[in-house]
């Protein structure tokens, strides 16, 4: 089972035209997307990168093992992460392998939190459990973790996201 946090928020944007009975635009109406926010930025992401898991074992015939990994990684020009790397292992290289596969594959990270450029790294922490009890309370000392090490970003804000920034310079 893997187990990862998120914190939900969400953003949207429209940009439609309309069309005449004649198949001409009447009038462009263009509404622009405010970037996403940290937290429901971090939110899709851990959904994509979620998609992109697949079991490190073969769960019928072995124990699933269990850790917390640790990838850091960049967004490219295009969206894509970039420069994806082992931050922290597990202890376990085909929790360690699995982790950094599933970054790897993510489509895109664009759009980008407000503030934040291609020149940013990303932390990501995804825990392996095979306990209820043992996963909840590893994502409480996960969340205080974002909590702190996002302060820079969040500047007083109630929430923060899952994934850690890595302040630039």
């Amino acid at each position: 089972m893997v187990k990862y946090l998120g914190i939900a928020a969400s953003a949207a944007g429209l940009v439609f035209a309309p069309i005449s009975a004649t198949g001409h635009a009447q009038a462009t109406v263009d509404a622009i997307a405010a970037p996403p926010t940290l937290a429901a930025w971090s939110q899709r992401v851990f959904r994509d990168l979620s998609r992109q898991m697949r079991d490190p074992v073969d769960s019928r015939s072995e124990v699933m093992p269990t850790g917390i990994v640790a990838v850091k990684f960049g967004c490219s020009e295009s969206g894509a992460p970039s420069s994806v790397q082992l931050y922290k292992t597990s202890g376990d290289r085909r929790l360690d392998r699995a982790t950094m596969r599933a970054v790897s594959k993510i489509a895109t990270l664009h759009p980008l939190p407000a503030r934040l450029g291609h020149g940013q790294q990303y932390i990501v922490r995804v825990l392996f459990a095979n306990s209820g009890q043992r996963a909840e309370r590893e994502i409480r000392k996960m969340q205080a973790e974002a909590v702190k090490n996002n302060a820079w970003y969040n500047q007083g804000a109630t929430s923060t996201a899952a994934i850690e920034l890595v302040p630039v310079g």
